[in-house]
């Protein structure tokens, strides 16, 4: 990866324009510039314009696109990077809907281009419907598109340094946007709206809710409320809007006031009084039908239900529990604990580990114990849900106090018969996941945000009164809610009819009987809507009831979001910056590019119609690639001392033991390349022959005709030629343009002989299908293949410094009369150039491995710290000094690989988990969770954690590799065959499909590995033949990442001191890197088919991330595999965070044979 800024696509901004003009002018002076052309030419001298751009826009302070220094992932709030200049909130409300627009002006008071990461959660129920930015000065309205279409688009569009802007809804009811750029020193503009349904609060009021929780500060701050024909004021509750003064003219209140550096911590809350019993009706005419909302108050008797005599309460402790409203629930609880008066509880508090229950017995409603108890619990790890199987737990009922975000493994809880009423009293919440376990076990969901304590209560002392539907009538359809749900004080309800005039009549009950109806009449005439969307609110309570039961409804849900513009689970909200990527990417635009999208897509010829590409065309070939490789054999000897120094110069002077012809047939000097012939005594071509620039690691090999060419390295003449049994030689390239180089064969001992474990083959045969034959038979060993060349073996003896390390577990006793043993005592006779080694079966073992890996340290304060203190003391040291580092996933992540280190695996594992609680749907954070988790042997939590990266990233051939892997850990090798072969060969987007070219060769590698060890029980039949081989080899090392857009190298080193990268893929041992990955996550792999002995070095070389983010630096984890697939495998696993800012190399791991 070498000079990495060549590598990408720039964008020159306006103010640079002039800065072209120097650049023809700078051009020819800059190739005669030593450093910059260093710069250039360091590993893509095709790009060389390119680089010389890039050189002058550093020359003259241009920042280029997207390297690490320039780039700021802006939702770190502490640095204040991304400020919120300007915040302008205006709401609309009419009966019981409201309609609120948030304007949002994000100032960069940094010098670099920034993107920008906003989270916020909205009431249950709501879907965001708007969502515009600003291009080129004017805001553009947004379009809906596919959830994961989106994301590829905008990361691709992102690239390019333009103008994209997307938002998403994560889990529960949260919604997530990224705007790029934010230009250095500029701002951005960001609108968003919703339409939401009020609720009824206190004193017979409905309840308007502002969330104004992000965690920062707006420098200016605009609110402005209007309510349409209110019979009373509204009124603020609590002390939140007691500033906000409503102005009241003909029933219309209006209220309007600006702030300045307004802390953005708390939710305001507007009661909005209403007259009980009197329906809302509104209604919508669309096409040949209308659409209705209804909003009345059902009334019915009370129903008791039976009190428990045994409670149980599960208390969710995980971390993002912290920002719950525990005076809220506390107050449930003793309002409820009171009516019951004398009842068994068992407290079960719970995190990413279920903890011990504890019991008390509550006479008299007195609980002051279990109160103290429970406010005195730690919130620490993540949510998961599905280690909690109710039919194994006591309780005539259950009170689960959550958020319902499952963070963290499995996430369905096993429910049983047992009603559970789900309290919710945080602003983020799964509300369709505490909805369907309430609906399901006939408990109730009760959202202590928007329901008063007096109300919540009730629906714990009392049967839950339920909508079951409405009288069949003809003439109305698609009535919403569509399911039996739970009814408080008020009711609203959404359909179709085609009729301008008609009554429906709505029935509730208990179970299935019905015991009240309510009749409400519809008339367009005097119900038309004039203030607000009545479709889109109808649309909103379908997509509402669709969600309770997602994985069967995700397809009608894509369609509903699609056409009512709404942001849903896998629906989003896209602005593009010009008509062309519109078109490129098929989105339908906005209003104002409507026309020319249509003109230039009927010009569009229909050979540029698709933009998918597939990797299962590249399958075979880099297969083929691969298993070339696998069955070449490598004749490597061992470096021979010299003699006496080589000194080369225009009458070339030799050390014993060598010899060399050279053509000097042209003398011209070329100051660029270096080129020329290596051949034989005999004149014919040295294939493969290495040729390398004396002091680097910049070389090539000869190829069929035994030529080379390679680029020189200021001041760097002397070339060093070598080659399998010839004679190394050193060279002075100043001499000749073109030199045709002669090496000589060294001293041969030995006729070629093929060592295989257990028999021997003859490798001259010139039989095509005896070759084949031959290659299959090898491939089916998985034990060492090696090769000593026929010219090395001797009538009379054998040397033993030529077979001495040349062959796993061969060893060789020197004389007269060599003895030769391999893996234990064994003969070995010359017969016509061909040796019969004979073994016995007990002797089958490969050389012995040993694999360690670094102990990185890390100059952290907190670490310091905790070191400090005892083993004993050290998670109670991490509690005391969290708080300042609770939303920094580097922190957990670092005390679990202390905790780890001290075998507290328990706590370790929990302080790990909190990194699935920092970022919902942060899939970068996800894979650092996973890569752990691998490391630490956690292999269900590990297969849990992949499979929400694959559930977000599904455009992503890395996600099903992950996935998959994870299967292989969990045990389950047929899923894992499976998930593998479907990444090879799904579909991806052309861009993605580029960023991952050359992962087809890590992923059959592994395919291989799973048929090659568990073949026999799992079944393969549906893969092609063609690319199904077993690959034993004797190392493997596997690199992978979590961040995109990061550029990090592989490097290994054997014994011989040679290097193993990118730049020298191919080492003289047989060592092999596959294809260098400089954006997605990796992965790069090395193999080494036969090791020799000695010591090797495993290294990473990190060139930066292109953009900082709060989830912290890159992850890289590192897999070490001795003896792979061959039945013998040692594997070891290194996760680590690379230093934030900090490049360069950092070893990982050694090992030995």
């Amino acid at each position: 990866m070498g000079a990495k800024v060549v590598n990408r696509e720039w964008i020159i901004e306006v103010g640079y324009f002039k800065i072209c003009k120097i650049i023809l002018s700078l051009y020819v002076i800059l190739l005669t510039t030593a450093s910059i052309r260093k710069l250039l030419f360091m590993r893509h001298p095709i790009r060389s314009l390119t680089g010389l751009l890039i050189a002058v826009f550093i020359l003259t302070g241009y920042s280029p696109k997207k390297t690490n220094k320039d780039i700021l992932k802006a939702n770190d709030i502490e640095k204040n990077e991304v400020a919120l200049q300007k915040l302008k909130i205006d709401v609309k409300i009419s009966g019981n809907i409201a309609t609120t627009i948030w304007e949002m002006v994000f100032y960069n008071n940094s010098n670099r281009v920034a993107e920008k990461d906003l989270n916020f959660p909205l009431p249950d129920g709501v879907a965001l419907s708007r969502y515009a930015i600003d291009i080129n000065g004017k805001m553009r309205e947004a379009v809906p598109v596919e959830k994961e279409k989106g994301q590829v688009v905008f990361e691709n569009i992102e690239r390019r340094r333009v103008d994209p802007g997307l938002i998403e809804k994560t889990e529960g009811n949260n919604f997530h946007t990224r705007i790029y750029p934010v230009p250095a020193n500029g701002s951005r503009t960001v609108i968003i709206g919703y339409d939401e349904e009020l609720k009824m609060g206190k004193k017979n009021s409905l309840q308007y809710r502002l969330p104004l929780q992000l965690k920062q500060k707006a420098n200016e701050f605009q609110l402005n409320i209007t309510v349409l024909q209110s019979s009373f004021r509204p009124d603020w509750e609590e002390d939140g809007g007691n500033n906000f003064q409503f102005d009241e003219w003909n029933n219309n209140y209006t209220t309007s006031v600006t702030k300045s550096d307004f802390k953005l911590n708390q939710t305001l809350v507007l009661s909005l009084p209403k007259v009980k019993d009197v329906a809302e009706v509104t209604m919508q005419k669309s096409g040949n039908h209308y659409f209705f909302l209804a909003n009345t108050y059902p009334k019915s008797e009370e129903k008791i239900k039976e009190l428990p005599h045994n409670l149980t309460i599960l208390w969710d402790v995980s971390l993002s529990r912290l920002s719950h409203n525990t005076k809220k629930e506390l107050a449930l609880l003793d309002s409820y604990i009171g009516e019951i008066k004398d009842v068994n509880i068992t407290v079960i508090p719970f995190s990413n580990t279920i903890q011990p229950a504890k019991n008390y017995t509550i006479a008299n409603g007195k609980w002051e114990q279990l109160k103290k108890d429970i406010q005195s619990l730690i919130y620490d790890g993540a949510t998961q849900l599905g280690n909690i199987d109710l039919s194994k737990l006591p309780g005539d009922e259950f009170l689960l106090f959550s958020d319902g975000h499952s963070t963290f493994g499995k996430s369905e809880m096993k429910l049983s018969n047992k009603p559970v009423y789900c309290i919710n009293s945080s602003v983020s919440a799964d509300y369709s996941n505490l909805k369907y376990m309430a609906q399901k076990t006939g408990g109730s969901f009760i959202d202590l945000n928007v329901l008063p304590e007096k109300e919540a209560n009730h629906l714990l002392k009392y049967q839950s009164l339920q909508f079951l539907g409405i009288k069949e009538i003809q003439s109305t359809e698609e009535i919403y809610p569509g399911i039996s749900v739970q009814v408080s004080e008020e009711f609203s309800l959404a359909g179709i009819c085609y009729q301008p005039e008609q009554t429906i009549t709505m029935q509730f009950g208990y179970g299935n009987r019905v015991i009240s109806e309510k009749n409400i009449h519809l008339n367009y005439d005097k119900q038309q809507s004039k203030d607000f969307n009545v479709e889109r609110i109808w649309a909103q309570k379908k997509l509402a009831d669709l969600d309770i039961h997602y994985e069967q409804n995700k397809n009608l849900i894509q369609a509903l979001g699609k056409r009512y513009r709404l942001v849903t689970r896998n629906t989003s909200l896209i602005v593009l910056e010009t008509v062309n990527d519109y078109v490129q990417y098929e989105i339908e635009p906005p209003a104002e590019l409507r026309e020319e999208f249509d003109r230039i897509m009927k010009q569009r010829s229909q050979n540029n119609a698709g933009n998918n590409l597939t990797t299962q065309y590249n399958a075979e070939n880099y297969f083929n690639t691969l298993y070339d490789w696998w069955n070449k054999e490598t004749k490597y000897v061992m470096p021979i001392k010299k003699d006496s120094p080589v000194v080369i110069n225009n009458n070339p002077q030799i050390s014993a033991g060598q010899a060399i012809g050279v053509d000097t047939s042209s003398n011209v000097y070329d100051p660029t390349w270096i080129s020329g012939k290596v051949i034989d005594q005999n004149k014919q071509p040295i294939v493969g022959a290495s040729v390398m620039i004396k002091g680097t690691r910049t070389g090539t090999s000869t190829d069929v005709a035994g030529k080379f060419k390679l680029r020189r390295i200021n001041g760097k003449n002397t070339i060093v030629i070598s080659a399998v049994g010839f004679n190394k030689l050193e060279y002075n390239s100043r001499v000749n343009i073109f030199c045709n180089i002669t090496l000589t064969q060294q001293t041969q001992a030995l006729n070629e002989v093929v060592v295989v474990g257990y028999g021997t083959r003859n490798s001259n045969s010139d039989d095509d299908e005896d070759n084949r034959q031959t290659r299959q038979s090898r491939k089916a060993l998985s034990y060492s293949v090696s090769t000593i060349n026929a010219n090395e073996v001797n009538s009379t003896g054998i040397t033993s410094t030529q077979l001495q390390g040349r062959v796993a577990g061969l060893s060789v006793t020197p004389g007269s009369s060599a003895n030769i043993r391999l893996r234990g005592t064994r003969s070995v006779s010359a017969n016509n150039g061909l040796t019969d080694i004979e073994t016995n079966e007990e002797e089958k073992s490969e050389p012995s491995a040993s694999i360690s890996i670094a102990d990185i340290k890390l100059d952290y304060d907190y670490l310091d710290k905790l070191n400090k203190a005892s083993k004993e003391k050290k998670y109670e040291k991490y509690l005391a000094i969290r708080e300042q580092y609770i939303f920094t996933p580097s922190f957990y992540f670092n005390v679990a690989n202390l905790l780890f280190k001290e075998k507290d695996s328990v706590n370790a594992l929990k302080v790990l988990s909190n990194v699935a609680e920092l970022g919902i749907e942060d899939y970068e954070t996800y894979k650092l969770l996973g890569y752990k988790l691998k490391e630490a042997g956690d292999f269900e939590n590990e297969l849990a954690v992949f499979k929400k990266v694959l559930d977000w990233r599904p455009q992503e051939p890395q996600s099903y590799r992950d996935y998959a892997l994870a299967l292989e850990d969990a045990g389950s090798y047929q899923s894992a065959l499976d998930t593998l072969y479907l990444a090879l060969t799904k579909n991806y987007n052309s861009n993605i499909a580029g960023m991952y070219n050359g992962i087809e060769e890590t992923i059959i590698t592994e395919i291989n590995r799973l048929i090659t060890l568990y073949g026999d029980n799992i079944n393969y039949s549906s893969l092609p033949k063609k690319i199904i081989a077993s690959l034993p080899v004797d190392v493997r090392v596997v690199l992978n990442w979590n961040m995109n857009d990061t550029d990090i190298d592989l490097w290994v080193t054997d014994p011989n001191e040679e290097k193993c990268y990118y730049g020298h893929n191919q080492t003289n041992i047989g060592g092999r890197i596959s294809r260098d990955f400089t954006r997605g996550y990796g992965p790069e792999q090395f193999l080494l088919k036969k090791a020799t002995k000695g010591n090797y070095k495993v290294e990473i070389n990190f060139f930066g991330n292109q953009r900082q983010k709060i989830s912290g630096p890159t992850a890289v984890m590192a897999e070490i595999y001795t003896h792979y697939a061959d039945g013998k495998e040692q594997r070891k696993i290194i996760t680590l965070q690379m230093e934030k800012g900090k490049n360069g190399t950092e070893l990982v791991g050694e090992f030995s044979f």
